[in-house]
């Protein structure tokens, strides 16, 4: 049994004007069992070392039901 543990970031609730770490966000911690995940061949787990949110990325963060348009 290999077990990593694993770290998460959740989007809780969409912003309205600036987002909030955490009051939209959720930092979850998790713990993986590799060998039970039964890869097949040309498959393969990632660790993730960072993660950047760039700025373009809050125009994807409006509620799908809004009526600004995505690109």
């Amino acid at each position: 049994m290999t077990v990593k543990s694993n770290k998460g970031v959740i989007l809780k609730a969409y912003p309205k004007g600036i987002p909030e770490v955490d009051e939209n966000f959720e930092l979850v911690h998790r713990t993986i069992d590799i060998e039970s995940l039964n890869l097949k061949e040309n498959e393969f787990v990632l660790r993730n070392l960072y993660l950047s949110i760039d700025p373009y990325v809050r125009i994807t963060l409006q509620d799908p039901t809004s009526i600004i348009m995505k690109y």
